[in-house]
């Protein structure tokens, strides 16, 4: 199975070759040159600097594990690294660096192939910002779902933006965009603001106008929704990093450093999951007394329930006393707008705990610096050539 994990590795690779090759000044041919044996083939060199291994359209690819066997001691011996390692994974200063940035990519695979999906759900949703986005964007998705679209629909438009030309991005989305402005249209006609739970600005979007001119805006505002949870998404997986930041950089070297090519990397992968990521994570969850336990005491589960409970049933309830008004919606069951008034309180206290035991999570979180990023390290991985940090 392909793993966006792999992709990473792959690209942090020839990310170092590629350094490598522009600070010693070598051509592709100069690296495909071999003084003992016959030329490689500076096409395969080239498409290995540019990390391009997939097949091609009519015929299987030369390189389908970016690096041929018979290609890696050629560039140890021409790029000049110490060891194979080096070359496929980096030295240990790398990999500090680097580790977060695996684990992520890890953790993001498994939600996607549903491996290990329940520790890693209720691992994630112990953080009261990322329940509180993921629960209320779960009643936006409803919404999705009854008009025959999810999430997946987001994520596929999420990545379209950047790839398709605009004109085709706007016909292949232009319906799709047309029922999510409505349905935001209808929530804030209700008097719902989901701005304190999404990073966008409501102003931006034209209720009830569904012309293409405006479209562009809308397109960059729901992007903005999906970025923003992706974004707590991402902060909440370097928290439980954080966690096993030390064995989980000690097994990525146990399990992989062995390996002499990236023909085995997919299968190494899994027995890193089964064996050891799996295992570690559940037992974060067996420290605080187990599933049920870990829930209990968890503050994010807490907001989650709340939310589910007080919060949505009385948005949902104003929400449809609100299209009732508009003649929009007639809804067979009664609303009893006392009622309806003693549960907006409720909403109110709710609301206001929500965003007490949020604050209270931040400041007392013992997490302090960031990850780092790709740039900070190609940036140190060239610095360290220039200064002669390697073993050379």
């Amino acid at each position: 199975m392909n793993y966006n994990t792999t992709d990473l590795i792959f690209y942090i690779c020839s990310k170092r070759l590629a350094i490598r090759k522009q600070y010693f000044n070598l051509t592709n041919e100069d690296i495909a040159y071999d003084e003992n044996e016959d030329f490689g083939n500076p096409a395969i060199i080239s498409r290995i600097m540019n990390n391009k291994y997939q097949a091609f359209p009519n015929r299987r690819s030369p390189n389908p594990f970016l690096i041929p066997p018979s290609y890696i001691n050629l560039l140890k011996t021409n790029l000049r690294f110490s060891s194979e390692c080096s070359m496929l994974f980096g030295d240990e200063w790398e990999l500090e660096m680097l580790s977060p940035l695996l684990f992520q990519q890890m953790i993001m695979d498994m939600l996607y192939s549903k491996k290990g999906i329940d520790i890693i759900e209720t691992l994630l949703l112990d953080s009261v910002a990322y329940s509180k986005a993921e629960t209320f964007f779960e009643l936006f998705e409803s919404e999705l779902i009854e008009r025959g679209y999810n999430r997946q629909t987001l994520n596929q438009m999420n990545l379209d933006r950047y790839i398709m030309e605009q004109d085709k991005f706007i016909t292949k989305y232009n319906h799709f965009m047309q029922e999510v402005n409505q349905i935001l249209g209808f929530w804030k006609k209700a008097d719902i603001d989901f701005h304190p739970y999404f990073n966008f600005n409501p102003e931006n979007w034209t209720i009830f106008n569904f012309s293409l001119e405006s479209n562009e805006k809308q397109v960059d505002d729901q992007i903005r929704i999906s970025e923003d949870r992706q974004c707590l998404l991402q902060l909440r997986i370097y928290e439980i990093y954080c966690e096993i930041n030390e064995s989980f950089t000690e097994n990525i070297k146990s399990f992989f450093y062995s390996l002499k090519s990236f023909k085995q990397l997919s299968k190494h992968m899994d027995n890193f999951w089964d064996e050891f990521l799996i295992p570690a994570l559940t037992k974060l969850i067996n420290q605080r007394g187990g599933k049920d336990e870990f829930i209990m005491s968890s503050l994010g589960h807490r907001v989650r329930q709340i939310i589910k409970n007080d919060v949505v049933s009385v948005k949902k309830q104003k929400y449809l006393l609100e299209l009732r008004k508009l003649d929009i919606f007639i809804d067979n069951q009664d609303l009893d707008l006392d009622i309806l008034e003693k549960e907006k309180m409720l909403l109110n206290v709710s609301l206001s705990y929500i965003e007490q035991l949020e604050t209270y999570q931040k400041e007392t979180s013992k997490i302090k610096k960031k990850s780092c990023k790709l740039e900070d390290w190609s940036t140190a991985y060239l610095d360290k050539l220039k200064y002669n940090w390697f073993e050379i």
